[in-house]
C-alpha cells in the first residue's frame, strides 16, 4: 500500500450476495453482511495490534473499527407497461399480472391444427375451444377456427402432410404430440418442415397436456402467451429513457470474421417501434481478403446501406401515416474469429 492509502471493505463485495444455482433469498441478508463485515474489520485491527501477527502489525496499517457511514443511492423499481396498467417488478417476477390484456395481441385467421389419429376427437375439440374462449376473454386475441388434418400412427407420413396443408398464408401450425415413445421424433421431423421446406411459425403441444383437469386455464393461458410472442406480438413493455420520447430506432450490427478464409459475416437487426419491442433483422456474408480494405468497405457499405433502407421502410409501415425516427441509436460489436 501507498502511504495514507485507504482501503474500504464493501460488505457487498466482501461476502457473496447470492449464490449461484439457488433460489432467490437464498444468499445472506443485508444485515447478515454488514454484520460479518464489521467483524471482519475487528479481527484484522486484532491481527495489526498483536505482537504475535507474523509481522502484519509492523506493516503500519491504521484499521478504524467504526464503518464510515455514507449516503446509498437507491434505485426506483423496475416496472413494466402492460396493456391497462404499469406493474412491478417484485423478486424478479411479475407473473401474477400477466392475467391482464397484453399489449399485442394477434389475430389468427389462418392456421392448422395437425393430430394423431390415435387422439380422441372429443378432446382435442374441447381443448380447441378453451383456447379460443380464453385467447378473447383474456388477452383480447382473435383466434378462428383452425383446419385440422391427422397423420398417421407414430408420425407416419408427417412430412407429406405438412408439405400438403402449410400454405404462405398460413400463419401457425399446431401440433399435437402423441404420448407414445415416438412423439420425440415426431416433433423434430415436424420441426424440420416447418423451419427448412414449409418456413411456418409453430407451437407443439403434448396430448398429456391438453388431457389434464386440473390447472388447465394456466396451461392454456402459457399456450397463448407463447404463439402470441412467437407471433411477433409484444407481451409487456419496458419504459425507456427520456430520448425515447422522439421516434427513436436502436441499431444492432454484429461482425464476424472466419480465420483462414476471406469470408466475412455481419448481423444487422433495428427496432420497429417506440419500445424496442419488434424488429426487423438480416445477415449477409461477402468475400474479401485481409490485404484488400478498400473492398472490404465498398462492400459492406453497400449491404448496410441495403439493411438500413429496409429497416426504415419496415419502421414506417408500423404506423397508420408512415414516420421516420429522429433519432438512431447503433450499438456495434465485433468479434475477428467464428
Amino acid at each position: 500500500l501507498r502511504p495514507r492509502e485507504n482501503v474500504f471493505l464493501v460488505p457487498e463485495y466482501c461476502l457473496f450476495a447470492c449464490r449461484p444455482g439457488r433460489a432467490r433469498g437464498a444468499g445472506p441478508s443485508a444485515g447478515t453482511r454488514w454484520t460479518q463485515t464489521r467483524r471482519a474489520a475487528e479481527e484484522l485491527v486484532g491481527l495489526a495490534e498483536s505482537e504475535d501477527s507474523g509481522g502484519v502489525g509492523e506493516w503500519g496499517l491504521e484499521i478504524a473499527r467504526e464503518p464510515v457511514a455514507v449516503e446509498a443511492e437507491v434505485l426506483p423499481g423496475p416496472v413494466v407497461q402492460l396493456a391497462t396498467a404499469v406493474a412491478s417488478v417484485e423478486d424478479g417476477s411479475f407473473e401474477r399480472h400477466m392475467r391482464s390484456p397484453i399489449v399485442c395481441p394477434r389475430h389468427f385467421s389462418d392456421w392448422l391444427f395437425v393430430y394423431p389419429e390415435s387422439a380422441v376427437p372429443d378432446v382435442w375439440s374441447m381443448w380447441l375451444r378453451s383456447l379460443q374462449d380464453l385467447a378473447g376473454v383474456a388477452h383480447g386475441m382473435d383466434i378462428a377456427q383452425p383446419r385440422c388434418v391427422s397423420y398417421g400412427f407414430q408420425g407416419g407420413h408427417i412430412e407429406e402432410v405438412l408439405g400438403q396443408h402449410v400454405e404462405p398464408e398460413t400463419q401457425l401450425v399446431m401440433v399435437l404430440l402423441s404420448s407414445a415413445p415416438s412423439s420425440d421424433e415426431v416433433y423434430r421431423r415436424a420441426k424440420r418442415v416447418l423451419c427448412l421446406d414449409r418456413p411456418c411459425i409453430s407451437q407443439m403441444v403434448r396430448e398429456e397436456t391438453i388431457q389434464q383437469k386440473e390447472g388447465l386455464a394456466g396451461l392454456v393461458g402459457r399456450i397463448l402467451l407463447q404463439m402470441n410472442a412467437k407471433f411477433c406480438g409484444p407481451l409487456w413493455t419496458i419504459p425507456l429513457g427520456p430520448i425515447f420520447r422522439e421516434v427513436t430506432m436502436v441499431v444492432g450490427i454484429e461482425a464476424r470474421f472466419v480465420p483462414g478464409t476471406c469470408t466475412h459475416w455481419y448481423a444487422f437487426c433495428a427496432s420497429l417501434d417506440p419500445s424496442c419491442a419488434g424488429y426487423w433483422s438480416r445477415s449477409f456474408r461477402f468475400e474479401a481478403p485481409l490485404d484488400e480494405p478498400h473492398r472490404q468497405q465498398v462492400l459492406l457499405f453497400a449491404n448496410l446501406q441495403a439493411c438500413v433502407k429496409q429497416a426504415l421502410d419496415a419502421f414506417s409501415e408500423q404506423e397508420e401515416e408512415p414516420v421516420l425516427p429522429s433519432n438512431v441509436i447503433v450499438y456495434r460489436g465485433y468479434s475477428g474469429a467464428l
